[in-house]
């Protein structure tokens, strides 16, 4: 049966590139390219022993120094070259699958050896891939070696895109015939609906299409069994059909089921089914693979929106980068949900991943949450490799229902001229030959109404800003649907209340608008109006390293976003959450803090979703006031300490109420399991009910006086350590100009609020978070880990060093001089031997022998010398170590022999004469490897 095991844990790192001597003899330059040759860090045997051990997810860059120096849009945090590496065992049971490992996102560029076999090249960020090392892997006690080299000098964006392995690797095993790499697709329609009795009966087509692969060199008839379960594993329908594969071909088969009446997925019900696919062959099932997958309709109507299950549904939406407080783009499956449910929190209904491919972990929680997703390609083009990255992504997340729209780029500078219309249409019939049914965009700045251009290919427009453009749009285009896929971009720094650019600090009230953007009011304001607009996508939810407009050095993130990089809320939080939830459940939130100075007067705001709120001071009532549902409603008040109330109407009556409170300094740290702001619900943040094993979890660290009362104001710094069964992975306070290290243990509040984050070691246990701050009370957190379903994974191997690369000479009649040259150009006369692999043969007419090899000891055997161990030798030997004879044995058997190795020598030639009889075996005849004393 198949196995799918993670490869997360074990790897190790090196930063920087590795020197690989070039080819400049003879014998290098014709080794150089040969199979299994790789050279310097990709070679097998290379030295690793004092790299860096770390688990994946990684993003080197995000453990890096600030400095000016560094590039702007990356965060001013360096990127450049790093190479990984990873040992494993394959069981001798594992000859005859097929093994592949797979890398869901590699930042940027990077090469992967295998077993020193060149096995992939790939040159996006964002995509998956997946490389057969069927044919080089090894079995039994011979390790595996994948060796990664990265390069993330290149830049695919102009955000903080991070720099590694930044997503998590798979060692996939199969049958040689299995299902294909997203090889199944579920695409349940709506077939018709028709009465019995008195019950409306829905009859889903529910269609499936599975690619088979088969990579034996014989044909297989094989059967596909294709099973629908529910939640509850119940198996509501099931189809099997027969198929022949052709050898190393694949072939593709098309079922039908119908499924009445299943629970359709929605915002509000996120109901899940999947397909179990079996393949059988000679009566038993050799691979099997699970897909999820939901029933649920979509339809965009030029006139009147989006509509989900034929209901219209405004899509609420906010653009995304992928990179997240103290992890960068490394971001935990935990974090990925701990995001949506914020965003969900915040009233939106939609995510735009901007601008590339996203995490899959990432539309698993929009499945499970609600959340719908235009999902983006990266790169614009319809050359083969281009075409291959946007269909990679296609076949990967078809199956999703959050899924709603692909869109294939984003502000393009070609786009107003007709040449994006050739490529858009290239690429629009490349994601319609994979998915028929779901509609394709592109995010358009230019050319909007240019004719022959993006937009004439499209089946959905997507306009980036320029809110009056999507008038004159659907003036000429009446019949094409429209979205606002980029609105807003307004900049603020949560928590200040004023403007202070010599602070670099920009007001949080929705007044600081980008030149080509627009306030949160006055866009939601026009997209509100326009029935026609099907909805809009904020720039952005949350903030994000790079781009850190309108300012540079030495602010490293962006201030766009409605929460910070740690998720907590900025005003626009609560804006949006006014705007979006009018009907929803009622709230109201005060802004600012009411920590000022006597004699100042101070503007006062309330964000609700009421129509009245009432404002009072220590218990004095400053009135009351109907609520502008886009504007909302302020008061000035002259600052006197104290308690600030408010509290929400509806229909006259009291729904809701709030209150900030004057605090006195600062006296302790205190620790909280979420990213929400004290004082506005403990479990604001989407704190996690349970903790489990191997999960990351966001931590709150927040200064409260001596009345236990959080201090927004406290900007102490804070030391952090964790204890038990669990690490600090990063922190963050959402400061745009805080050059701590993002994964240190020590981090400033900012505006009262710093986060940390967590991650659960894989055994379950009790977890301690200490909190030290300068000048105040330490803050402590104790967590339990819970055991959860334990995810398969590769066992770590120790490094093992064989040596394999050995020289065989003529056998002579006369004994050969040890120390005889091999001419440069002969790569004929002495055959290459690989002892572990290669099988010795009888020596019909006896005779003498040479094995020679050079070596390269790991540096733990030149520092304190070691053994070369002979598994099994046969015939009589002379050993010798550059030229010097360290060892001798008649003994015509096989035998194992070790050989002592001298300290401090960095290479040696190691040669063996041997001497047979007639008919007699000879040589090394098993492995040979150095060990340690």
């Amino acid at each position: 049966m198949p196995e799918h095991l993670s490869l997360d844990r074990g790897w190790l790192f090196h930063l920087g590139d590795v020197p690989s001597p070039l080819p400049n003899t003879h014998i290098a330059a014709y080794m150089n390219h040969k199979a299994g040759w790789a050279r310097g860090a990709a070679r097998q045997n290379f030295d690793d022993s004092d790299w860096r051990p770390l688990d994946l997810p990684h993003d080197w860059s995000i453990e890096g120094q600030f400095h000016p120096d560094n590039h702007l849009d990356a965060g001013f945090l360096p990127r450049g070259v790093g190479w990984y590496r990873r040992h494993f065992l394959l069981d001798e049971s594992d000859r005859g699958k097929r093994l592949r490992i797979r890398f869901d996102g590699v930042a940027t560029h990077c090469t992967v050896y295998v077993n020193g076999h060149l096995l992939q090249r790939h040159f996006n960020g964002y995509t998956p891939f997946t490389i057969d090392i069927t044919d080089v892997a090894q079995f039994g006690e011979q390790t595996n070696v994948i060796a990664v080299h990265v390069d993330a000098s290149y830049m695919e964006g102009w955000w903080y895109e991070g720099a590694g392995i930044y997503r998590h690797v798979l060692l996939l095993k199969s049958s040689p015939v299995h299902v294909g790499e997203y090889g199944v697709f579920v695409a349940p329609s709506l077939n018709l609906q028709e009465r019995t009795g008195r019950q409306e009966e829905e009859c889903w087509d529910t269609r499936i299409e599975t690619t088979i692969e088969n990579v034996d060199f014989a044909p297989r008839a094989v059967s596909v069994v294709s099973k629908i379960l529910d939640d509850a594993d119940f198996v509501v329908a099931q189809t099997e059909s027969n198929l022949e594969v052709a050898p190393r071909e694949s072939a593709t088969i098309h079922q039908s089921v119908p499924v009445l009446n299943p629970r359709r997925w929605s915002l509000t019900e996120r109901n899940l089914y999947r397909v179990r696919s079996e393949i059988i062959f000679d009566g038993a099932v050799i691979d099997t693979q699970e897909t999820s997958f939901g029933y649920r309709t979509i339809r965009f109507d030029a006139k009147h929106g989006f509509f989900l299950n034929e209901q219209p549904v405004k899509l609420l939406g906010t653009c995304n980068h992928q990179d997240h407080a103290g992890v960068g783009v490394a971001v935990p499956d935990s974090i990925h949900e701990f995001r949506v449910r914020r965003l969900l929190e915040m009233g939106t209904n939609a995510y735009r991943c901007a601008h590339n491919p996203p995490a899959e972990e990432l539309l698993d929680a929009c499945d499970r949450l609600g959340m719908l997703v235009m999902d983006e390609n990266r790169t614009f083009g319809s050359d083969p490799e281009s075409l291959e990255q946007l269909r990679t992504l296609v076949r990967r997340d078809r199956n999703h229902p959050c899924v709603i729209l692909w869109s294939i780029c984003n502000e393009e500078s070609i786009q107003t001229s007709p040449v994006s219309g050739e490529i858009a249409r290239a690429m629009v019939a490349e994601v319609k030959k994979l998915d028929p049914a779901r509609p394709v965009t592109a995010a358009v700045s230019g050319g909007i109404l240019n004719d022959g251009c993006i937009g004439d290919q499209l089946d959905v427009m997507s306009i980036n800003y320029q809110l009056p453009a999507h008038d004159s749009y659907h003036a000429e285009h009446p019949t094409r649907p429209l979205i606002a896929g980029e609105t807003n971009c307004v900049t603020a720094t949560r928590g200040c209340v004023d403007t202070k650019s010599e602070k670099f600090e920009l007001a949080d009230d929705d007044t600081q608008s980008a030149p080509w953007g627009a306030t949160l009011r006055d866009t939601w304001r026009f997209v509100r109006d326009r029935e026609y607009v099907a909805g809009l996508f904020m720039w952005t939810g949350f903030d994000y390293r790079g781009e850190p407009t309108p300012h540079g050095w030495p602010c490293v993130s962006s201030f766009f976003g409605q929460m910070d990089t740690c998720g907590f809320a900025k005003n626009g939080f609560w804006l949006t959450k006014a705007h979006f939830q009018r009907g929803g459940e009622p709230f109201v939130h005060i802004s600012p803090h009411w920590n000022h100075t006597a004699g100042e007067t101070v503007r006062v705001r309330i964000y609700t979703n009421c129509d009245e709120a009432e404002l009072s001071l220590n218990g004095r009532s400053l009135g009351r006031k109907t609520v502008d549902p886009v504007e909302m409603v302020d008061w000035q008040v002259p600052y006197e300490s104290g308690v600030l109330e408010t509290v929400g109407f509806r229909g006259g009556q009291r729904v809701a109420e709030s209150h900030v409170e004057t605090t006195g300094p600062a006296v302790a740290v205190q620790i909280a399991p979420s990213s929400g702001t004290p004082g506005e619900g403990r479990g604001e943040g989407g704190g996690p009910d349970r903790v489990d094993v191997g999960s990351a979890i966001p931590l709150t660290l927040f200064a409260t006086d001596t009345a236990g009362r959080f201090v927004p104001t406290a900007n102490h710094s804070i030391a952090l350590q964790v204890s038990g069964a669990g690490r600090l992975l990063g922190v963050g306070n959402g400061n745009p100009t805080c050059h701590d290290s993002n994964v240190g243990n020590t981090i400033h509040l900012f505006n009262g609020l710093a986060e940390a984050i967590v991650q659960t070691s894989d055994e379950p246990g009790e977890i301690r978070v200490r909190a030290t701050p300068t000048g105040l009370a330490s803050g402590e957190l104790c967590l339990k880990s819970h055991a959860a379903k334990p995810q398969a994974k590769v066992a770590i191997a120790k490094a093992r060093w064989f040596v394999n690369e050995w020289r065989r000479s003529p056998i002579t009649p006369v004994r050969p001089d040890v120390n005889a040259e091999i001419a440069a150009q002969d790569m004929n006369t002495w055959e290459r031997i690989d002892p572990s692999t290669t099988s010795t043969k009888s020596w019909n007419d006896g005779g003498y022998a040479i094995y020679r090899t050079t070596l390269k000891p790991p540096k733990s055997v030149q520092q304190n010398g070691g053994v070369l161990r002979f598994a099994q030798i046969a015939g009589a030997i002379e050993i010798f170590i550059d030229g010097r004879a360290v060892a001798a044995d008649a003994t015509p058997i096989a035998r194992a022999v070790d050989v002592e190795l001298p300290r401090a020598r960095e290479r040696m030639t190691v040669a063996i004469v041997f001497k047979a009889e007639a008919n007699s075996t000879a040589g090394i005849v098993g492995r040979v490897e150095i060990t340690t004393k």
